[in-house]
């Protein structure tokens, strides 16, 4: 029997630790992005971001690049077309585009197709802090994000210098 993978850390998985995720449906700290992601484009990188800022203003999460769902429900892992120096962008980009500056890690698998699965760790802020992108701030709740209201955000500031 495989841990919980959701409550290892990125550096201690194995590819079986990536295969127990088909199956799982998606929740507040598990987001697949599917194999039509393309972490070239910027529209796609701002929304993994956004991803980022919602899971870090929460509980922390994992995002899995290349995943196949329906209804929520990982059905398969074919992976994404990517290589190490694009993964590291991505990971640059990511760092860049969140504030405050996400902790994450990030792991690529070889998938039996010649692809890779891209497994994204994201951290809790340590204080509590809600994240935000291009200054706005997000949340994840349940399975999606949303952005945080005025109030939602100041109360968030407010309970973190306590």
């Amino acid at each position: 029997m495989v841990d919980d993978p959701l409550q290892k850390p990125l550096a201690t998985w194995s590819t079986e630790d990536v295969s127990s995720l088909i199956g799982r449906s998606e929740s507040q700290q598990l987001e697949v992005k599917g194999p039509e992601l393309d972490i070239t484009k910027a529209g796609d990188r701002k929304r993994l971001a956004q991803e980022f800022a919602g899971m870090m203003s929460a509980d922390g999460g994992l995002v899995i690049l290349g995943a196949i769902e329906n209804d929520d429900v990982i059905e398969g892992l074919p992976g994404l077309d990517i290589d190490d120096p694009v993964v590291a962008r991505l990971r640059s980009s990511l760092l860049d585009s969140v504030y405050p500056h996400p902790v994450v890690g990030v792991r690529a698998f070889p998938t039996p197709e010649g692809s890779s699965m891209v497994v994204l760790q994201i951290q809790p802020h340590p204080l509590g802090l809600p994240a935000c992108v291009d200054g706005r701030f997000y949340r994840r709740s349940a399975d999606q994000n949303r952005e945080m209201t005025y109030d939602e955000v100041r109360r968030r500031f407010q309970s973190s210098s306590d």
